[in-house]
């Protein structure tokens, strides 16, 4: 009987001891699991923002890309614009200078005349007495040098008078008054009539053609001038236009690359967030199995120490009943399977 006390009493030292064995065992592989959910926790959160960080560097890349394009291309439309209107501006400058070199031309064709006509009117002024500094009295003595220099005037006068003097010759008339009378009204007439009305005649004319020529070159002057303004003008608004259109161009490109470019930054933005919260929620996942496998360690340990106290009851029992000296306490030697599920 003491035997079987001595190894009742063994047990139960044993069932404590195993029970704390197996509470400190529970508490250990708790702890294991804890800090693998820590670690993997906290390696969730470290990929999270390595993913962030990431996915921040290639927004900000297209970021960069997109607005770059868009200023490449503005630069490339404005260029384009620019080119087109010196194309533009340099045609109508050739073209606008067409109708002058013509002008030119023809200008220089008519200028003989004019200056012809303004010598002829300068000799009317000067027969008149109507040249600058002139006081408006004919000049004589300039009208007879005139009249005796025109062509045919020296040799029809001296035909005339020949003529007169044969015929008073023949009358017996020689340097009679009749034959000096004859002879100064026919020189008076020849002069009207041969010379002078002739000469300023023509005189009149070269003048009248010199302000004419002078008139026609005036108009073809304008007319060349309005051509020419014309075509300038027409070639001034094709650059207009050329460089309004590389302008919108231009505009355009720039809020293309700036609208790619916000996108971009949107849709990273979202990734990054996406990656942040999905690595939040695994490291959250891995936190909440970490409490709860230290939650289950400290109950399996809890669970042990109470079974080995169980069981350490049970063997003190059945050593009391072993040694004879314990069923008074129990109601008069009850039996140890009617206490046994009692401490189950």
């Amino acid at each position: 009987m003491v035997l079987q006390a001595a190894v009742a009493a063994v047990s139960t030292v044993g069932s404590i001891v195993g029970g704390v064995i197996q509470g400190n065992a529970a508490k250990s592989a708790a702890k294991t699991t804890a800090n693998a959910a820590t670690a993997a926790s906290a390696q969730e959160l470290a990929a999270g923002k390595s993913a962030a960080a990431a996915l921040n560097q290639t927004t900000q890349e297209a970021y960069q890309t997109d607005i770059n394009a868009g200023n490449v291309a503005n630069q490339q439309d404005i260029n384009a614009g620019q080119s087109s209107a010196a194309m533009a501006l340099g045609q109508a400058g050739a073209a606008a200078q067409i109708p002058l070199n013509m002008f030119n031309q023809t200008s220089a064709s008519l200028q003989p005349y004019m200056q012809t006509g303004n010598a002829a009117l300068a000799q009317l002024a000067s027969l008149w007495g109507l040249q600058p500094g002139g006081n408006g009295t004919p000049n004589s003595s300039a009208a007879m040098t005139a009249l005796q220099n025109f062509p045919g005037y020296q040799f029809g006068a001296q035909q005339g008078e020949q003529a007169l003097d044969r015929s008073a010759a023949a009358k017996g008339l020689v340097l009679s008054g009749a034959q000096l009378k004859d002879a100064q009204t026919f020189g008076t007439n020849y002069a009207m009539q041969q010379a002078w009305s002739p000469y300023v005649s023509q005189l009149n004319s070269l003048s009248s053609l010199g302000a004419t020529t002078g008139v026609s070159s005036g108009q073809i002057g304008q007319s060349a001038a309005n051509e020419s303004a014309q075509v300038t003008n027409a070639g001034g608004a094709e650059a207009a236009t050329a460089l309004m259109t590389g302008g919108e161009q231009g505009g355009n490109a720039l809020l293309q690359g700036g609208t790619a470019a916000s996108n971009a930054l949107i849709a990273g933005s979202a990734n990054a967030a996406d990656a942040t919260l999905g690595t939040t929620a695994n490291a959250t996942s891995a936190q909440l199995a970490a409490a709860q496998a230290t939650a289950a360690g400290q109950v399996g340990a809890a669970n042990a120490v109470t079974s080995g106290i169980n069981g350490a009851l049970s063997n003190s029992l059945l050593a009391m009943q072993l040694s004879g000296g314990g069923a008074s306490s129990y109601g008069g030697g009850a039996s140890l399977s009617g206490l046994g599920p009692a401490l189950s």
